[in-house]
């Protein structure tokens, strides 16, 4: 917690610096090898959705920046569904995922939260394995990975209104 509360209060650091901190700290924290952002774009039901990857850490090919796929093929179209954190330790045994999800992921643990920005969901921050664990994820961490992604929709936000700030502040120049 020490660590990712040196992330979000550093003045000093931009939105790409912030959220890969964030997503350096959970997957050290979590031991996991794969941490990554969504955006999820949804027309009417999430079936019809598409997940984009905006920012990740790790070598897995399909969770990388700028790769966008279905969400009905995504651990992520449950997790948005989901009340809170969504874990998984033994993908091939859960109910959870989807077998199309594994399929294309391949992903044995995985553990996600819902990004909300401006009270609506804006994607998701996940972190997974290819290998499963033997232990279940606690309560500490499921609560970890849902703050985490609640401070990556607040700097998501202050982004958004400083970029916002920003064009106002052109526009109101161009009329002087």
């Amino acid at each position: 917690l020490e660590r990712t509360y040196e992330v979000t209060s550093d003045p000093q650091m931009g939105f790409e610096e912030k959220i890969n901190g964030l997503l350096k700290a959970g997957r050290d924290h979590l031991d996991l090898p794969y941490g990554f952002l969504t955006r999820i774009d949804v027309d009417g039901d999430s079936a019809s959705g598409t997940q984009t990857i905006l920012e990740a850490i790790g070598s897995h090919g399909l969770l990388q920046p700028n790769e966008s796929g279905p969400l009905s093929e995504s651990y992520c179209q449950r997790t948005i569904d989901h009340d809170g954190a969504m874990a998984v330790t033994n993908a091939t045994e859960s109910e959870l995922v989807d077998d199309i999800a594994y399929d294309t992921f391949g992903l044995e643990t995985y553990i996600g939260g819902s990004v909300f920005v401006d009270g609506d969901v804006y994607g998701t921050l996940c972190f997974a394995s290819s290998e499963s664990q033997n232990t279940a994820f606690d309560e500490f961490e499921q609560s970890f990975v849902s703050l985490l992604g609640q401070w990556a929709g607040y700097e998501i936000e202050r982004r958004e209104a400083r970029d916002e700030l920003r064009q106002k502040q052109e526009r109101l120049e161009l009329t002087l």
